[in-house]
């Protein structure tokens, strides 16, 4: 047995042997528990403690994609019309096996996964503030009273590397969108 995901009689279901690979210098395989389902798994380097992927949709306090594969906390908050994302930062404390995951008390300790949100294609009727049908940061599109979708640019240039940041840079009353 690698790791006890989900103590009890109930079981982990853990997936086969061929399923492990090794990511990162870390033996991560599929497994399920009851807190976060079917999902992959990874050991942090002292074999002790899997921990589960954050699937984050975006980054703070510095983590980029470029992290993948290592430790981070991750918690979810609602953004408008988005609805809930994950986000996730550095651990603010270091790691110390069996005392402390260095995560604050609102956060999980995970290990980074990321994929790229999927975002809809603008249908703007208006353009504003300086946006055009080639901008190339994505928009943010309302949809006025009358039904006239009014585009406009988010409010900061989007960073690839932060994850869905474009939700972020528009009003809670807009829908980010990809303008090509």
């Amino acid at each position: 047995m690698v790791a006890d995901i989900n103590p009890g009689s109930s079981g982990s279901y853990p997936a086969q042997a061929e399923f492990m690979t090794e990511f990162n210098g870390r033996l991560c395989f599929g497994a399920k528990d009851e807190a976060h389902g079917s999902e992959m798994w990874c050991l942090v380097p002292d074999h002790t403690a899997p921990l589960p992927s954050c699937g984050c949709d975006n980054f703070r306090n510095g983590l980029t994609t470029d992290h993948a594969g290592e430790r981070a906390c991750v918690r979810s908050e609602v953004h408008g019309l988005t609805g809930a994302k994950t986000w996730c930062m550095l651990p603010p404390r270091p790691y110390i096996p069996h005392l402390d995951d260095g995560c604050t008390s609102d956060t999980t300790a995970c290990f980074v996964t990321h994929t790229a949100p999927i975002v809809p294609l603008c249908e703007c009727d208006q353009y504003v503030n300086g946006a055009s049908s080639t901008s190339p940061d994505g928009l943010c599109e309302k949809t006025a009273a009358h039904g006239e979708k009014i585009c406009r640019p988010p409010n900061y240039a989007v960073d690839e590397k932060i994850g869905g940041s474009g939700f972020f840079g528009c009003s809670e009353d807009t829908r980010y969108c990809n303008s090509n």
